[in-house]
């Protein structure tokens, strides 16, 4: 059970190493998935992302839980947040984030970033619309923050 725990964690967050930015962020089959998710649904599943060798914080929000999780062996930090403006709705938007110690990125930080949401924008199809930002977090973390969006497209 674990296993299939912290591979459903992997596709979702899309493990890649700083320089692999062509790796897939997220796919759409989990993105479908998390879209797919009510509120209370995705709260149920949030704290079973993660392996539980991960150090794990689940933050219960307004607008819906955050899953942080950090691996100690890799120096690593991945997080996944859903934003909900009810309890009956799928999310609005979701936001995965993919962190390393500091040092660890290409320095054409424009160019990586790019590459990376068009990767994901690739992976997940014209049913969702992403962004991609460099994010800076204390004490010594680096990473790259993928927005997703359903597209005005999407079926309802």
């Amino acid at each position: 059970m674990r296993a299939i725990k912290f591979l459903l964690l992997t596709l979702m967050l899309g493990i890649c190493t700083p320089t692999q930015a062509s790796e897939v962020i997220i796919s759409k089959v989990d993105a479908d998935l998390v879209f797919s998710m009510k509120r209370i649904e995705w709260e149920a599943y949030a704290p079973r992302v993660a392996d539980r060798k991960w150090k794990i914080r689940i933050k219960r929000i307004e607008t819906g839980a955050g899953v942080m999780a950090f691996d100690p062996a890799t120096g690593m930090g991945l997080s996944v947040q859903p934003f909900y403006i009810n309890d009956t709705s799928p999310p609005d938007m979701l936001i995965v984030g993919s962190f390393y110690p500091n040092g660890k990125f290409p320095s054409n930080l424009s160019k990586f970033v790019s590459d990376i949401e068009k990767a994901a924008q690739n992976d997940l199809g014209g049913l969702y619309e992403v962004t991609a930002r460099y994010v800076k977090l204390p004490p010594s973390w680096e990473g790259v923050e993928i927005t997703v969006t359903q597209s005005k497209n999407a079926p309802q």
